[in-house]
């Protein structure tokens, strides 16, 4: 009976010491075994990007600037200011060459350039040469020493150079081409010019139109070689002649005399009733000498 009850013992013993080996939980490690090493490679930081020393580095965009405002453009409807004019500058506006034959069968050419002072200061206006050209471009004719009146010229205004002289020939055109060769510098002499008044237009039977007046010396000094010309315009403000004389006797401060002035040679077809206007000047002889 002992040997029943201690076999049945012995096997609950073993079923209970079977049963605590199969509970035993599977993450225990066995203190005789070594870890699993791990075979993978840690993650690598990325390294952070220096700035390179030929890279520009950007500039950092302000805060809190003020935006640029936008230019503001002209209106179309605006009106733009007219430039000033400036320095010595000059316009030959009008040219004219009119081809005429006299009462004793001579050939004339009556020539005229009109020139306007455009800048803004005076100039001085010196002998000029002017050729003359046919259609062909030819050169019919050279006239030398043509002086222009008044001589001194201020901004504004308008000053002839006429001249008339024979032909050699009959050019067979009425007209000729003008080609002016004019003359101009900055004045540095001091524009002097005298009054005049009673200024009348009148035709004279043998030499064709004149116009009388007189002249007042309104300067502080004697005034000797005084010249006196006469602009003629027709009306277009064309120029198409000129009208002149020397005073001679000297005129005290003050003083008046009378003059009547005339042109050496001019076209018939110039008469009172084509001046439409005129201008007459009166000024010493005056010379400025630039060497």
């Amino acid at each position: 009976m002992k040997k029943l009850l201690s076999l049945i013992l012995v096997i609950v013993l073993v079923v209970l010491a079977a049963g605590c080996s199969s509970s035993t939980p599977s993450s225990v490690t066995d203190p005789t075994q070594k870890p699993a090493e791990n075979t993978s490679a840690p993650a690598e930081e990325e390294p952070t990007a220096e700035p390179s020393e030929n890279e520009p580095t950007e500039a950092a965009e302000p805060v809190g600037t003020a935006e640029e405002e936008p230019t503001a453009e002209p209106s179309e409807n605006e009106p733009t200011e007219a430039a000033e004019p400036v320095g010595t500058a000059y316009e030959v506006s009008y040219t004219n060459a009119l081809v005429y034959k006299n009462s004793i069968g001579t050939y004339w050419v009556h020539v005229v350039v009109q020139i306007e002072n455009t800048g803004s200061d005076p100039l001085y206006l010196s002998t000029s040469t002017i050729d003359l050209e046919d259609a062909d471009e030819h050169l019919v004719d050279t006239i030398e020493l043509v002086s222009p009146y008044p001589e001194v010229l201020l901004p504004g205004e308008t000053a002839l150079l006429a001249d008339d002289t024979t032909l050699d020939e009959d050019p067979g055109v009425e007209t000729l081409t003008v080609l002016p060769h004019v003359q101009a510098k900055k004045a540095t002499v001091e524009c002097i010019r005298l009054e005049t008044s009673d200024e009348e237009l009148f035709t004279d039977k043998y030499y064709g139109i004149k116009l009388k007046g007189r002249v007042k010396n309104t300067s502080d000094e004697v005034q000797k070689l005084v010249y006196v010309i006469a602009n003629l315009y027709d009306a277009d403000h064309h120029g198409i002649g000129q009208l002149m004389t020397i005073v001679t006797n000297d005129i005290a401060a003050g003083d008046k005399v009378g003059f009547e002035l005339s042109s050496l040679s001019m076209p018939d077809s110039i008469t009172e009733e084509s001046v439409a206007s005129f201008e007459v000047f009166a000024f010493p002889t005056q010379y400025q000498f630039d060497w």
